[in-house]
C-alpha cells in the first residue's frame, strides 16, 4: 500500500474539508471529513483498486491563497513542471479565474482532497501518483507543493507463526501486517546467519504479539508478493521515556537453530549409525570417504532424531568433482558450526534455508562457465555496476594483512601439507616475499583435502585482497539500476566498472577486457518509512575465471 500524508492550513479555520478517493472510472469512496486548519491523518490506498495510472490530489483553498505559477507570466493560468522537488506558487488569482501548477508522473494511486470554502478560490492540482504528496497551503506565504518519489517495488512485512503437521512445515499463519513498522532493514549474506530489524510503537496493538514472543512468532517478508526472507523473532527491546515509546525488534535466519544444536554420538545419541558409511562411538562420529553434502545431511538428520527442527533437508547437489572426504567429530560438536566449516573448506558447498519452504538447500553447481567456482549463484552479465553511473558510492579496500604465499595445513592427526613445497619459489613469493601461515582442520582426516586446502589458500591469498564495497542508487524502475532478487542475488557474479582517478576498473590484474566479474557475498536492504528500497553495504571480491 502507498501512504499519502496531507496537512491543510487555511484562513477559514473550521470550514469542512471532504476527503474523497477517486479513480478515472469514478469515485471509489469517501473516507471522512476534516476541518481546515487541522491535520488530516495518514490515508492508505490500495493501488489495485484504481483503474488507471493517474492520480489527482486537489486542495481548494480560500481566495486569500490565490495562485500564480512561477514558471510562466503573472497572468498565466497554468504551468507544467516535469519533476520538481518543490513547486512554489505566488498568490494572484481572483474570483473569476484560478491558476494551477501541474506536476505529472506515472503511477497508480489516486487521492482527491477538496475543500469548498468560497466561490472564488485558488486551486493547486498535483498529478503525482504512487508517491507521497504533501500540499501545504498557508494563509500568508506562497503555496508550496512538496513531492517525494515513491517506491517502485512493494514490500509487505508480516508477523506470523510457522505451522506444522507431524513435524512437517505447512506454511505461515499471518498474525498481522507490520504496516506501521519503521527503520526496516534486511542483512543478507553467503552461508551465514542473516537478520532483519524494525521498530514499532509500543502502543501499537501488534506489539503485544512481539514482546515476550521471541522464538514463537516470526517475520515473513514479501517483495512484490513473493516471500524473500523469513526468520524467527530473536530480540525485542522496548524503550519508554518522556520522548520515546519504541519496541526495537530483530529476527534471524532459520539456520540459527542449527547453531543451537550439538552432535550426540553413539550411545549418547538416540540414532546411532545414521550415516551411510559412518562409524559412531560414545565419544566421536567419523565419516569415511563421503561426499561433504552427505555429511552435512547426516548431521542434520541426527539432531532431528533427538528433537525435530523447524527446518528440513531440501535439494542436495553432490560434489561435482567427486572428491570424497574423511571427517571425524567429537561428542557435543556444534552442528551449525560443523556445516559452516564444511562449506568454508576449499571445494566446499554453499547452503541456504529457503524462506518460503524452510528447507535447507545445498548448492554445488558451477556458478560461472569457465570458472572453478561452485556453489550458490549464477552468472549475471547484465547486472553491471559503474562509477560514475549507477553507484552513489564506491569504497574498495586493499588489505595485505591476509597475504600468504606459503601455507601449511594440519589435519586431525597433525599430519601436515605444505604448498608450495620446500625450496619452491613461486611468482607470488618473488613479488611479495615469503609470507607464511598455518591452518588446522581438526575435523578432517585426509591429506588429500589438506593439500588441496593449502593450495587453494595460497591461490586466494597470494596477493593483497581487494574487497569491493559499493552502494547503488535506489531502484525506482530505472533500467540502468539492477534490482535485488531480480537482476542479482547472493552468490551471483555481477560486473563492475570504474573510471575515477586511481580507481580504474577493470584492474590490469584482472587480465580481461570489459567489466570486472565480482561475486556478491553480502548486502543490506533498507526501507525508508515510505517504502523506498535502498541497497547498501554490498561486499564482493574479484573472482578470477580461471
Amino acid at each position: 500500500m502507498s501512504n499519502a500524508f496531507v496537512t491543510v492550513t487555511a484562513p477559514a479555520v473550521g470550514a469542512p474539508v471532504s476527503i474523497i478517493l477517486t479513480g478515472v472510472g469514478g469515485t471509489i469512496g469517501s473516507v471522512g471529513t476534516a476541518m481546515l486548519g487541522s491535520v488530516i491523518p495518514a490515508i492508505q490506498i490500495t493501488p489495485s483498486a484504481v483503474s488507471s495510472s493517474r492520480a489527482i490530489c486537489t486542495i481548494t483553498t480560500p481566495a486569500a491563497v490565490a495562485i500564480a505559477p512561477t514558471a510562466s507570466s503573472a497572468s498565466s493560468a497554468s504551468a507544467l513542471v516535469t519533476r520538481p522537488a518543490v513547486v512554489a506558487i505566488t498568490p494572484t488569482s481572483s474570483a473569476t479565474s484560478a491558476a494551477a501548477a501541474l506536476v505529472t508522473r506515472p503511477g497508480i494511486v489516486v487521492l482527491t482532497l477538496s475543500g469548498s470554502v468560497s466561490t472564488s478560490g485558488a486551486t493547486c492540482s498535483v498529478v503525482y501518483p504512487g508517491e507521497v504528496i504533501t500540499p501545504i497551503p498557508t494563509p500568508i506565504s506562497p503555496v508550496f507543493v512538496s513531492t517525494t518519489r515513491g517506491p517502485a517495488v512493494k514490500w509487505d512485512w508480516y508477523l506470523a507463526t510457522p505451522t506444522f503437521s507431524g513435524n512437517v512445515f505447512q506454511g505461515f499463519s499471518n498474525i498481522g501486517l507490520l504496516d506501521t513498522a519503521q527503520n526496516r532493514s534486511i542483512a543478507l549474506s553467503m552461508n551465514g546467519v542473516e537478520s532483519a530489524a524494525f521498530s514499532v510503537n509500543i502502543l501499537d496493538s501488534i506489539a503485544e504479539q512481539i514482546w515476550l514472543h521471541t522464538l514463537i512468532n516470526c517475520l515473513v517478508l514479501y517483495r512484490n508478493d513473493e516471500i524473500k526472507w523469513s526468520g524467527p523473532l530473536w530480540t525485542a527491546r522496548p524503550t519508554v521515556n518522556a520522548t520515546t515509546q519504541t519496541l526495537q525488534v530483530t529476527a534471524v535466519g532459520w539456520f540459527q537453530y542449527l547453531l543451537k544444536r550439538l552432535l550426540k554420538c553413539g550411545v549418547e545419541g538416540v540414532n546411532p549409525m545414521v550415516g551411510p558409511t559412518s562409524t559412531s562411538s560414545g565419544v566421536s562420529q567419523s565419516y569415511v570417504a563421503m561426499d561433504p553434502t552427505a555429511i552435512a545431511v547426516d548431521l542434520v538428520t541426527r539432531t532431528n532424531f533427538e528433537y525435530p527442527l523447524p527446518i528440513s533437508i531440501g535439494f542436495v547437489e553432490p560434489n561435482p568433482n567427486g572428491v570424497l572426504w574423511n571427517v571425524s567429530y567429537q561428542q557435543l560438536q556444534n552442528i551449525g558450526q560443523a556445516i559452516q566449516t564444511l562449506s568454508n573448506v576449499e571445494g566446499g558447498f554453499d547452503f541456504r534455508v529457503d524462506p518460503a519452504t524452510l528447507q535447507l538447500d545445498f548448492y554445488y553447481g558451477l556458478v560461472k562457465a569457465g570458472s572453478t567456482v561452485y556453489g550458490r549463484g549464477q552468472d549475471r552479465p547484465n547486472a553491471v555496476f559503474n562509477y560514475p553511473g549507477n553507484l552513489t558510492e564506491l569504497a574498495p579496500t586493499e588489505d595485505a594483512s591476509n597475504v600468504a604465499t606459503q601455507m601449511t595445513v594440519l589435519d586431525q592427526l597433525t599430519n601436515s601439507s605444505q604448498y608450495p613445497g620446500a625450496g619452491e619459489i613461486t611468482e607470488s613469493i618473488t613479488t611479495y616475499g615469503m609470507m607464511q601461515d598455518t591452518a588446522s582442520l581438526s575435523d578432517i582426516n585426509s591429506l588429500t583435502i589438506t593439500t588441496a586446502y593449502a593450495g587453494a589458500e595460497v591461490a586466494f591469498r597470494s596477493a593483497p585482497e581487494v574487497i569491493w564495497t559499493f552502494t547503488p542508487f535506489a531502484y525506482h524502475g530505472d533500467a540502468d539500476v539492477p534490482q535485488p532478487f531480480v537482476d542479482y542475488d547472493i552468490g551471483d557474479f555481477v560486473y563492475l566498472t570504474a573510471n575515477y582517478g586511481c580507481l580504474q576498473v577493470p584492474l590490469s590484474t584482472a587480465m580481461a577486457a570489459g567489466p570486472m566479474p565480482i561475486r556478491m557475498f553480502s548486502f543490506t536492504i533498507t526501507l525508508d518509512n515510505e517504502g523506498n528500497e535502498m541497497i547498501s553495504n554490498v561486499q564482493s571480491v574479484f573472482t578470477s575465471t580461471s
